[in-house]
């Protein structure tokens, strides 16, 4: 996206930074690192065409003050460096993503579970199990969306 650099700022104090949209985007993307329990966040779009990265889809988000949802990925290293274990939980995670968006939210929740007994500090799995134990408490129409609002900046 664009962006600018300038001189931000009123009398008595200035800073020279980037601003734009763009960057509102970039920095909602990091705080989304702490609700999801991740190191590095990209848009799908970002990384789109990048085959040498292993990314692993983590589900659409409209982020806080954002009109539309944005694809995010984690970025998990370099594919010709990744691990049959870190290539299966990836796999294994974007099975029970697909049940979470196809509404088999119980079906999603023991895939989570599954995950998180291998590796029990897999952020997004532990975000995604509670979001499905949610869901199954509560009904929800034919309107709703796997894309997850956050209001948090």
């Amino acid at each position: 996206g664009d962006i600018m650099i300038g001189s931000v700022g009123a009398s008595h104090h200035y800073e020279y930074r980037a601003v734009g949209d763009i960057v509102n985007t970039a920095s909602r993307l990091q705080s989304l690192n702490k609700t999801l329990g991740t190191r590095l966040l990209a848009s799908a779009d970002t990384v789109e065409g990048l085959d040498a990265l292993l990314t692993r889809p983590l589900g659409s988000f409209r982020l806080a003050g954002k009109a539309t949802a944005l694809r995010v990925v984690e970025l998990r290293g370099l594919r010709a460096g990744a691990s049959d274990a870190e290539l299966a939980l990836c796999e294994r995670f974007a099975y029970a993503l697909a049940c979470h968006d196809a509404r088999q939210w119980r079906e999603a929740s023991d895939r989570f579970a599954q995950i998180l007994e291998h590796s029990s500090d897999d952020g997004p799995s532990r975000f995604y199990l509670a979001r499905c134990s949610e869901l199954q408490a509560m009904s929800t129409d034919e309107t709703w969306s796997p894309t997850v609002a956050l209001d948090i900046k």
